[in-house]
């Protein structure tokens, strides 16, 4: 039989020192609330974020038979003036790493969120070649570079999303905030939208390294 979909619960914690905006309750209610989605659901991998008792999640996840991802916030701010820079890349991947063994030694990878690095800046290849460094330098240490947030529809023109899911487990279009801002309410991922995109830029990857963000808002 073909291996079980993957899907991905993002941004997942049990709590923040205030009241969290996103789920309305605190910290009893948002582990309560976690606890119920690795339990009940059929997710396969958690991203975990945001540093308030991440290592609670890991753990009720991995017990789930789940894996534990993690947000490349473990790696230094990069320079993008120096992504064409092979020596600086490979160096700003190594520290990533070797901070990522030190502080979250329970990750099973890493999701790249493209949407923290200036888009227009990028050249495509050279993000490419980091991606594929950070991959290598993750799959050595017994991880992997789970996923990459390829942030709004539109990305598939601004980066070689074909060449990064050669280095990627997965690939993943958020397919909501499509339409352009608007004061006429109306459907945040319309249908007819996704299918298209889709279709039009998403074509060349196979179909099973594509995850499709949905919104819970």
């Amino acid at each position: 039989p073909p291996p079980p979909k993957e899907v991905m619960g993002w941004r997942a914690r049990w709590s923040t020192p205030t009241a969290d905006a996103g789920v309305g309750c605190m910290d009893e209610c948002a582990k309560q609330s976690w606890t119920n989605y690795i339990n009940d659901s059929a997710l396969t991998s958690v991203v975990i974020c945001t540093g308030f008792n991440e290592t609670q999640v890991a753990c009720a996840a991995k017990a789930r038979g789940a894996r534990a991802i993690v947000v490349q916030s473990a790696w230094p701010k990069f320079n993008v003036s120096a992504l064409e820079n092979a020596s600086y890349t490979k160096r700003w991947v190594s520290a990533g790493v070797k901070n990522l063994k030190n502080t979250t030694p329970w990750a099973d990878g890493v999701q790249l969120d493209l949407e923290h690095f200036p888009r227009h800046d990028m050249e495509k290849e050279d993000l490419v070649e980091m991606v594929c460094e950070m991959q290598s330098q993750l799959k050595a240490e017994g991880m992997s570079l789970h996923s990459q947030d390829l942030a709004p529809w539109g990305s598939w023109g601004v980066f070689n999303v074909t060449a990064l899911a050669h280095c990627l487990d997965y690939v993943v279009p958020m397919a909501y905030c499509s339409p352009a801002s608007s004061t006429v309410a109306g459907p945040t991922d319309p249908l007819d939208q996704v299918q298209s995109q889709l279709k039009k830029g998403w074509a060349g990857i196979d179909p099973a390294k594509i995850i499709v963000g949905l919104p819970l808002f």
